[in-house]
């Protein structure tokens, strides 16, 4: 029984390799090789592996969970397919859904949240073991509907994950946190509330910005300029010098997309994160300010200090206006959402090198009051910035959005740049913070060496202790179940009592961190599969797992402390010139900072360097020269491949069923970047037919489908023919259709209905019925065109035959009633 309102897909189809399937939902993805074949091309054994959740867009009307059904589920793994109502209703007609393994589950949308939940969601998610996969109806989107499906999960998913994941700390986070040591001297508290009353700009990388830099450039000695390290390369192209550089990120595709930055150095403040990219820090050359904590555990070498509250690094550089006393934030290039033509970074990004993004089904208003596209995590971060905006109000700093292209959001006031005041500043705000700042010259550098490394040897200690007494504990639960012949002891769980007790008495400072570090390890405990009973193996092999994640993680980090303290001591020789040039490149290559050379040579005369060191300057030089040039860095190369065209035909199908011709104008006028590629040009071919059918123009669009139309026969060409058969019908252009629909049934005999109705209904009966026999041989269980069929031979006279027909539908639907009527009535 289907749900009421809800359209079944039927009906199914069977290819010769038995694969069963609903042609709107996978077309011909399986007729040439077959299903097993595809997926193991497609999913490989990725698809098995142990002790994972796997979310999955689409069943491909089944095939995929016939495909789980045949081989044995991994201990430990669930799989949640999510998947379009409708196709769920014909699933269920179908009885797919009947008799699937208690760890298989398929859900709509709407119901995603609670079973995820029932198959631990959390667990997985704390180690690190979801596995989001788009099956081959949601990736080819012939149902477009798939990629609102798709954008939407990921949505929900990565919210939860960013939520969950964000309590836990990352363990990037702390090694950058220990290879930044050196460079975390001055906190970026001394700049809190002293700038009440004056105006700060916020540079970030969305398209408004160039609009907005103009206005900036004349504003430049009146206003606080923060500008997030990445537009780095557009401010240097503008020729304007931002005031503080801001920078978060952790990660080495940073530093490919913020190496500007590092051209600035003589006349900005660097304010990062303590996990920043030590690429950057490393090798930046003028002053710093750090935000957060200096060490990853609990000590007196924490002072108070600002904090970076996420999850971008424009969040982080608003936070920090409203700490330091603004009184009105201008924000520029904070658009969360696309241009109208789909680029989504500013001019001279790596992103708007790489064109449009077309792929997006998400949309949001905008300060002018059309709708832009946009894609999750900037959706979700629209609702962080709503709330820092709010926060930043109850502390008497409006928010101030300039941009009508810009994302509305309620918190933050829409303002042409006409209309925004600004109270100039007293003075050069560089000057400003720097008086603000404590020294930091040479001996106040050593300094700071000294007291990191001093701590660093303490914890060092205290680590090597640690992971001697998980060493013990491991001896202790061999022992505490008996081991090579040997009786079990209790004596051992006494132990093992006392051991964790003094973990936690003795190094509570430090016992977080481990934890924190580890966490991956130590919430394997975690039974991922905890329908069975708990043997005396299983339970040893926990407490294994248990003291072998504190060994593991206590191990590793005295592995970073211990680096740690080599690169200390490589700091503090720098300064002192205590070390061959040679000895400190070693470290710097070896970090990926070769532009450390400058900061070592800096207050050193030509005079002062051997031979061998002049030779080794010009290398590192050359080194970080290069770096900061490279013309094709990760970033702009993962950015190209992420501007894929694939998605479009399926999100312009979508469109043109809603009549969006909005949404269709704004593909057309990102094609127009995509100009080089023929899939572009046809892509716009079709599009533009559909915004003419919309607009009832209708030669127009038979001008556009029919360019489509050539030697070849590929998807867009079906999707023109279908338009040009809809369109010859609607306006009476009989033979256009039926050209159309004879070229599609015989590129695709699912069309072969379709023509066989046109063809019956122009009177050639013959010819309609030798069409429908034909898609018959393929689809015999196709009850509807059965009937067609057995009507047609009553018009046509051949009653006998037509009872014959009549009763092949019986034999699959005896109580068919149209059938019984037609074959039992009086022919």
């Amino acid at each position: 029984m289907s749900t009421p309102g809800i359209e079944l897909l039927g009906p199914f189809l069977t290819n010769r390799f038995g694969d069963r399937y609903l042609w709107e939902v996978n077309r011909s993805a399986f007729d040439r090789v077959g299903s097993a074949a595809v997926y193991q091309k497609y999913f490989g054994d990725d698809l098995f592996q142990p002790n994972r959740l796997y979310v999955i867009v689409g069943t491909d009307s089944g095939v995929l969970l016939c495909h789980l059904k045949k081989h044995a589920i991994p201990e430990g793994t669930r799989y949640l397919l999510v998947e379009l109502s409708k196709v769920i209703e014909s699933l269920k007609a179908a009885a797919l859904l009947e008799d699937l393994p208690e760890k298989v589950r398929v859900v709509a949308l709407e119901d995603f949240g609670a079973q995820v939940k029932a198959f631990q969601l959390q667990n997985y998610l704390y180690l690190g073991a979801i596995d989001l996969r788009e099956s081959l109806a949601a990736m080819d989107a012939n149902l477009p509907e798939y990629r609102d499906l798709c954008d939407h999960l990921c949505e929900q998913l990565r919210t939860i994950e960013w939520a969950t994941i964000s309590q836990l700390g990352c363990r990037d986070f702390v090694i950058r946190q220990l290879e930044n040591l050196g460079e975390n001297r001055i906190p970026a508290i001394h700049f809190k509330g002293r700038f009440a009353g004056k105006t700060a700009v916020i540079l970030a990388g969305g398209p408004s910005l160039d609009e907005i830099l103009p206005w900036v450039r004349d504003h430049q000695d009146e206003v606080a300029i923060f500008a997030v390290s990445r537009v780095s390369r557009r401010l240097l192209q503008f020729d304007l010098v931002p005031h503080l550089i801001f920078s978060v990120d952790p990660h080495d595709v940073s530093f490919d997309v913020s190496r500007e930055m590092l051209h600035f150095w003589e006349k900005s403040l660097f304010v990062h994160s303590y996990h920043v990219s030590p690429k950057l820090l490393g090798q930046w050359r003028g002053r710093s300010v750090y935000i957060g904590d200096r060490y990853p555990w609990a000590c007196d070498g924490n002072v108070n200090n600002l904090t970076s509250p996420g999850p971008t690094v424009t969040n982080s550089a608003l936070a920090m206006a409203v700490d330091m006393g603004f009184s009105q934030i201008v924000l520029a290039g904070v658009d969360l959402c696309f241009s109208k033509s789909g680029m989504t970074h500013a001019t001279g990004s790596f992103e708007s090198v790489a064109g449009p993004k077309l792929d997006n089904v998400l949309t949001v208003e905008t300060n002018g009051g059309w709708l832009a596209e946009t894609q999750p995590d900037l959706h979700k971060a629209k609702e962080v910035l709503n709330q820092q905006a709010a926060i930043a109000e109850k502390a008497g700093c409006r928010v101030v959005n300039p941009a009508s292209g810009a994302a509305k959001v309620p918190n933050v006031r829409y303002l042409p740049l006409s209309e925004i005041d600004v109270e100039p500043l007293d003075c050069s705000l560089v000057a400003a913070v720097l008086k603000l700042l404590p020294a930091d010259g040479p001996q106040q550098r050593i300094k700071h060496y000294r007291l990191v490394s001093l701590e660093l040897k303490r914890v060092k200690a205290q680590l090597r202790k640690i992971k001697e007494l998980a060493d013990e504990a491991l001896r202790c639960n061999k022992g505490l179940f008996g081991k090579n012949g040997k009786p079990a002891h209790f004596k051992y769980k006494i132990r093992m009592d006392k051991i964790e007790k003094r973990l936690n008495r003795d190094f509570s400072g430090l016992i977080p961190l481990v934890k924190k570090f580890g966490i991956q390890n130590f919430l394997k405990i975690n039974r991922l599969d905890n329908e069975k009973e708990w043997s005396d193996e299983e339970i040893e092999k926990t407490a294994d797992v248990y003291y072998e994640a504190y060994r593991e993680s206590a191990a590793r980090l005295l592995e970073l402390v211990e680096q740690g303290l080599v690169r200390i001591d490589i700091r503090e020789k720098e300064i002192l010139h205590q070390a061959p040039l040679e000895s400190l490149s070693e470290i710097w290559r070896r970090d990926g900072q070769p532009g450390r050379v400058h900061i070592w040579r800096n207050g050193r005369s030509a005079q002062a360097f051997s031979t061998g060191d002049e030779v080794l300057v010009a290398q590192l030089e050359k080194e970080y020269d290069a770096m900061i040039t490279d013309p094709e860095p990760f970033q702009l190369k993962r950015a190209r491949h992420q501007r894929s065209l694939a998605p479009v035909r399926g999100k312009a199908l979508r469109m043109f069923k809603a009549k969006d011709v909005a949404g269709l104008e704004r593909i057309i006028i990102a094609l127009e970047n995509q100009a080089e590629q023929k899939e572009a040009t046809d892509l716009r071919f079709l599009i533009q037919g559909y915004m003419a059918e919309i607009k009832l123009e209708y030669s127009e669009a038979l001008e556009h489908y029919q360019a489509l139309i050539g030697e070849t026969f590929e998807n867009l060409t079906e999707d023109a023919l279908k338009r040009i058969a809809s369109v010859g019908l609607q306006t009476s252009q009989v033979e256009f259709a039926k050209l159309a629909l004879e070229c599609l049934a015989n590129a695709t005999f699912v069309y072969k209905p379709q023509y066989a109705d046109l063809l019956r209904l122009l009177g050639h009966h013959q010819s309609a019925a030798d069409v429908y026999v034909e898609y018959l041989e393929r689809v015999p269980s196709d009850i509807s065109v059965l009937i067609k069929l057995g009507q047609l031979y009553q018009t046509m006279g051949a009653m006998d035959v037509a009872r014959q027909v009549f009763q092949m539908v019986l034999a699959q639907d005896p109580e068919n009633a149209a059938a019984r009527e037609l074959c039992l009535g009086d022919l």
